[in-house]
């Protein structure tokens, strides 16, 4: 009843209540209504879909709507639950059994929560000491501190922030049920950089996610396993801007459904076996010539310049010196990395030339320079040989 490219996380079929189908190359998600799927049989790439698509599904229901508008650079038409379905489809799969997905089982994991053009904020540790990058000054947030203060502290110790933007807080919280099934409970806190606004702040926010830590905001105090982050949000003329987020998971539940033994039971649970070489199973045979698999990175967010960009946008002015920040899976993997750019927004004419990869990379972050001449126009950014993004032959964007 299911069918897609595992490689790709294009799916079509249905999941509980959700209708999964790929237009225009998108992943799209509806609710089912009856008589409107065709029973397609089991192949083993169909189930691997299925085991991983369940979770992903079940935590953003976790978050009660609060995602909404947290994916600026979405496509036109494309709803933020399809955009964060299909952005966190290329993230490490956790498996679920067709019996967990049945019982509304959910994993707490690091899944994107918003992807816009504000600069990332930034995240180190990945528990009750972590702390962001958002400067507080002298201020240590306690019972007295109000929101004003707190805005003052924000805005005045960091260029990124403005007076009424928001920094909204998100905990997936893992619990367990009587009966012993996990679940996530999503929570979600905003707090408005109100310079006016006299209330007290940790009347309207949990000391856990609005805390002092060493000058900065941090996460303050335990209150178990599972995943948390930050969002910086600011209202434009006409959208919303936020910044690119994923979760940040301290969760011990979560190698228990990543591993290879939990992949092979969520297979059999829909009556595929994983078929696994090593393990006896009574057959015998070779199977040819044996390759290497590789893993591809897979490229999530591409940031030139300071903003984030989507394929088909306008060429935009570039250079002498172009930073490139991209977010994903498996990036380290990547060892060239391409430019292509135009002398004008108009001109078809284009030259390649390699970026500098900086040391570090990790699987989900890769940063990167390139030279080009002063007034040059990006063009497209090829990674491996493979194109990443391209851009269109019109007028510059005026706002890069």
């Amino acid at each position: 009843m299911a069918k897609g490219n595992t490689l790709r996380g294009k799916f079509t079929g249905r999941i509980g209540e959700d209708v999964f189908y790929v237009r225009d190359g998108e992943q799209i998600v509806r609710n089912y209504t009856p008589g409107s799927l065709i029973k397609d049989p089991k192949t083993p790439e169909q189930m691997a879909v299925r085991t991983r698509w369940a979770n992903i599904v079940n935590m953003y229901k976790s978050f009660n709507g609060t995602l909404k508008d947290c994916f600026e650079t979405k496509r036109r038409g494309q709803s933020d639950y399809n955009r964060f379905v299909s952005m966190n489809m290329q993230m490490p799969p956790v498996f679920l059994t067709r019996q967990e997905v049945e019982l509304g089982v959910c994993i707490a994991a690091d899944y994107y929560i918003s992807q816009g053009s504000l600069p990332s904020i930034g995240v180190t540790g990945t528990d009750e000491t972590a702390y962001t990058n958002i400067s507080l000054g002298d201020l240590k947030i306690d019972e007295t501190t109000t929101i004003a203060q707190f805005a003052r502290a924000v805005v005045e110790n960091n260029v990124e922030y403005n007076y009424y933007d928001q920094i909204s807080y998100f905990s997936a919280l893992q619990l367990t049920s009587p009966d012993g099934m996990p679940y996530v409970r999503g929570t979600q806190t905003r707090v408005n950089l109100n310079p006016t606004d006299t209330t007290a702040l940790l009347s309207i926010a949990p000391s856990y996610g609005f805390s002092t830590t060493d000058g900065f905001l941090g996460h303050g105090e335990y209150v178990g396993q599972g995943a948390f982050g930050w969002v910086h949000s600011r209202r434009s003329s006409n959208r919303v801007l936020v910044s690119s987020q994923q979760l940040i998971a301290n969760n011990a539940l979560l190698p228990q459904y990543t591993s290879s033994v939990a992949e092979e039971e969520a297979m059999q649970s829909y009556g595929v076996k994983a078929g696994i070489f090593i393990k006896p199973d009574k057959l015998s045979g070779g199977s040819g010539n044996t390759e290497q698999v590789t893993v591809p990175p897979t490229v999530n967010i591409v940031n030139i310049d300071g903003k984030a960009r989507q394929p088909g946008d306008p060429r935009f002015a570039c250079g002498p010196t172009v930073a490139i920040h991209l977010t994903g899976n498996n990036l380290n993997a990547i060892t060239n990395l391409q430019l292509a750019y135009a002398a004008g927004s108009h001109q078809s004419a284009t030259t390649t030339v390699d970026a500098t990869i900086a040391a570090g990379a990790t699987p989900t972050q890769l940063e990167a320079t390139v030279e080009v001449p002063a007034g040059s126009y990006c063009d497209r950014l090829i990674a491996d040989g493979v194109e990443i993004i391209a851009f269109s032959q019109e007028a510059p964007d005026p706002a890069a």
